[in-house]
């Protein structure tokens, strides 16, 4: 989480946190909050996952920011990174049941990694399980029940109505000029961090996986009104 004199930005997996966490930091508009005041509760590995119901009272009367992206695109991404990026470990991750490797192995293709994070049969076997996902509650109860995706998870676990502005991935360059009134050309001087390499997202997609992230991440769809775009 990062605390400027307005506003607090919570950070949200691949939706370009850590770049916007370091525009913040590099030009002085605000800082990360390493040290939780008494009486707040977090675990996970940095309290820039801190969710905006955990945000300290005195706080709350800042502006409450965040990212958010096209979901078909942050399924690409999410897959990608795994697939590409994280892979030192990654076979004793995968045998180890602990670990969400166990369950969505990224090593396999897109498809058949999507297609096992929507199994609500073989996620309602792991609903018991103790496992966490980027630092975040078990998710397959909510996911099963309420029959939606594991990016519409994240966004109802980290209390994303609470949310006072949204920073579009797909056009983040200008929002964020926007936001803290400094010019693009400045921007583009901070460099992209934790890229997912891949193509277009319309390319690993076949009609069945886009209508399956149609309906399973609906609310966000419809929400911010994205749309699949082709490449």
């Amino acid at each position: 989480m990062m605390v400027g004199d307005n506003f607090i930005y919570i950070f949200f997996p691949k939706c370009a946190g850590t770049f916007i966490s370091e525009v913040i930091s590099r030009y002085g508009f605000g800082k990360e909050l390493n040290k939780l005041p008494e009486g707040v509760k977090f675990k996970g590995h940095s309290t820039k996952l801190l969710n905006p119901d955990k945000i300290p009272d005195n706080y709350r009367n800042k502006i409450i920011t965040t990212s958010i992206r096209n979901p078909w695109e942050w399924y690409v991404s999410f897959w990608a990174y795994k697939h590409y990026v994280k892979t030192i470990g990654i076979d004793e991750k995968i045998n180890n049941p602990g670990h969400i490797n166990y369950y969505y192995n990224p090593k396999l293709n897109f498809k058949d990694y999507l297609l096992k994070i929507f199994d609500n049969n073989r996620n309602t076997d792991f609903i018991d399980r103790k496992i966490n996902i980027c630092n975040h509650s078990n998710p397959f109860n909510y996911m099963v029940k309420q029959n939606v995706g594991l990016y519409t998870f994240f966004w109802h676990e980290k209390s994303m109505n609470m949310i006072d502005k949204y920073f579009r991935v797909e056009n983040i360059w200008q929002e964020l000029s926007d936001f803290f009134k400094i010019p693009i050309r400045n921007l583009k001087k901070t460099n992209k961090i934790n890229v997912s390499p891949h193509d277009h997202y319309s390319t690993y997609y076949d009609d069945e996986l886009k209508n399956m992230v149609a309906k399973k991440d609906r609310i966000i769809i419809d929400k911010f009104d994205y749309k699949f775009e082709e490449a």
